[in-house]
C-alpha cells in the first residue's frame, strides 16, 4: 500500500503549522477565538483549505480513492458520528403530509453529526437527508429530506425508520444539496431496478443498495482501500478524492481522522456506486470493461490534482439557518463548477463534501426509465446541457468509456439525441 507522500502536488509546503478553523492545531491552553460574521467565517474556511494535499491513490479496478490529509495532527473533537448500528431514531413530523422534513433524534451523549446523502429506510416512504445537521445529545432536529423511493412504495402504516449502512450515490448528494425537487431519487431508482436481489420487488434506493451483486463489488474496493483512515507517513488523513473511469466524483473532507474512520464504509460504498453500476450493467450486456491499470492511475492523478488545484477558487455561501440549527451551514463553489456544502462548529470546519459538475449524469438521469405516475414532475436538471455534452463529446472524439458509448447510443435510440 503506497505510502503517504507530502511530494505528490506541488502545493506541498516544507514547514506548516496550523490554526485556523479546517484543522485547529492542538495547544494547552487554546485562547479564546474571537465572535467572526458567518461571511468572514467563509472566507476563512476557504482560505484554509490551501492546507490539504494529496497522498498516492489507492485503486481498485476503475475507482482510485486518494486520501486527503494535513501536516498538523487536528485537535479533538467532541462531535459523534451517526452511523448504522448507533443510537438512532426518526419520526414523521406530526401534521405534515409532504415528504420534505423528518423529526431525527439523537439519543446518545454527545453532539452528532448526520451526513447528507445518509438513507432512512421507514416511515410512511423512505428518505435521504438533503444536508448535513448537528443534532445535540439527547435531543432531536427537523431535518430536511426527499423521498428515496418510488410513489408506489409508499407505506399505508409507518414503520420504524433506520439509518442504513450507505450513502446516497454522489450524484444525489449533489443534487439534494442544489435543492432538487423530489422526483430526483425516484428517478435515479428507475434506472436501476434490475440490480435488485431477485426475491425484493422494493422500488427504493434502500433495495439497490443493499442488492448482493453492489455489496460484492464494494467488498473489493474496501479490501483494496482498507487502509484509507489510517495516519502514516508525514499527515493526518482527514478526508479522500474519488476519481471514477477518470472522472472525479467528490471530495469529502472531515475535523478528524476519527471521522473518516466512522464514516469509511457508507462513504466507500457511495463513491463505488458509479463504477458498480456501470460494472454490472456491462456484464448483463456482456462488455468486458478495462481493470485499472497505470494508465487508469495516471488519467486518475491528473483529475485529482486538478480538483485540488482548484480548491483556491473556493466561496462559502452561508445558508440560511434551519431552525433551531447548531453550526453555521455553507453552500460552497468552485470556479470550475464544483459545488457542494460544508457546516462548522465554533469556528471549526467540521465536514466539507464537494461533487464536480457532472452534465453527463445530469443527461443519464434527467428522465425516468418507466413511467412514474404520482411523481413530481418539475425537472431540477438542464437536460438540454447534458445531451448536449454527450453529443459534444463523441462529435469531437473526445474519449469516452465504453459505458458511456453504450447510454450515449441508448439515448439516441429513445430520440434524447438526434
Amino acid at each position: 500500500m503506497p505510502q503517504l507522500n507530502p511530494l505528490v502536488l506541488s502545493l506541498a509546503l516544507s514547514s506548516l503549522t496550523l490554526a485556523g478553523p479546517l484543522v485547529q492545531a492542538r495547544a494547552e491552553d487554546p485562547a479564546p477565538a474571537a465572535p467572526v460574521s458567518p461571511a468572514e467565517l467563509g472566507k476563512t474556511l476557504a482560505a484554509n483549505l490551501k492546507h490539504l494535499h494529496l497522498a498516492a491513490g489507492l485503486q481498485a479496478d476503475q475507482v482510485t480513492l486518494y486520501p486527503v490529509y494535513v501536516l498538523s495532527e487536528p485537535a479533538p473533537l467532541e462531535v459523534s458520528s451517526m452511523v448504522a448500528g448507533g443510537a438512532f431514531a426518526a419520526t414523521e413530523v406530526e401534521g405534515r403530509t409532504s415528504l420534505d422534513k423528518l423529526r431525527v433524534l439523537n439519543p446518545g451523549p454527545k453532539l452528532t453529526l448526520l451526513l447528507g446523502g445518509s438513507v432512512l429506510q421507514g416511515g410512511k416512504r423512505d428518505r435521504i437527508v438533503t444536508h448535513d445537521v448537528l443534532i445535540p445529545a439527547a435531543d432531536a432536529r427537523v431535518v430536511d429530506v426527499l423521498p428515496a423511493s418510488m410513489s408506489g412504495e409508499t407505506r399505508k402504516t409507518a414503520v420504524d425508520f433506520k439509518l442504513l449502512e450507505f450513502l446516497a450515490p454522489p450524484y444525489l448528494r449533489d443534487a439534494a444539496l442544489q435543492g432538487a425537487t423530489k422526483s430526483l431519487v425516484p428517478r435515479f431508482v428507475s434506472h436501476f431496478l434490475d440490480f435488485r436481489n431477485p426475491s425484493n420487488k422494493n422500488k427504493s434506493l434502500a433495495a439497490i443498495g443493499d442488492a448482493d451483486a453492489l455489496a460484492e463489488y464494494c467488498l473489493v474496493c474496501q479490501r483494496s482501500m482498507s487502509e484509507w483512515p489510517e495516519r502514516k507517513g508525514a499527515g493526518f488523513v482527514v478526508g479522500g478524492l474519488a476519481v471514477v473511469r477518470g472522472r472525479v466524483q467528490s471530495l469529502e473532507v472531515f475535523a478528524t481522522n476519527e471521522q473518516v474512520s466512522a464514516f469509511f464504509e457508507p462513504i466507500l460504498k457511495s463513491l463505488t456506486f458509479p463504477a458498480a453500476a456501470l460494472q454490472l450493467r456491462a456484464k448483463k450486456i456482456g462488455l468486458e470493461l478495462p481493470k485499472g491499470d497505470e494508465a487508469t492511475l495516471a488519467v486518475a492523478d491528473a483529475a485529482a490534482k486538478e480538483l485540488l488545484a482548484h480548491l483556491g477558487t473556493a466561496v462559502f455561501e452561508p445558508r440560511k439557518p434551519d431552525e433551531d440549527s447548531l453550526g453555521l451551514s455553507f453552500r460552497v463553489k468552485l470556479k470550475d463548477g464544483t459545488a457542494g456544502g460544508a457546516i462548522a462548529l465554533d469556528g471549526r470546519l467540521v465536514h466539507l463534501a464537494l461533487f464536480p459538475d457532472d452534465p453527463f449524469d445530469r443527461a443519464l438521469y434527467a428522465q425516468s426509465m418507466e413511467p412514474l405516475e404520482g411523481e413530481d414532475a418539475s425537472d431540477d436538471a438542464d437536460t438540454r446541457e447534458g445531451l448536449a455534452e454527450l453529443a459534444r463529446r463523441s462529435v469531437s472524439g473526445a474519449r469516452l468509456t465504453e459505458a458511456e458509448k453504450r447510454i450515449l447510443e441508448r439515448l439516441r435510440s429513445r430520440g434524447g439525441i438526434r
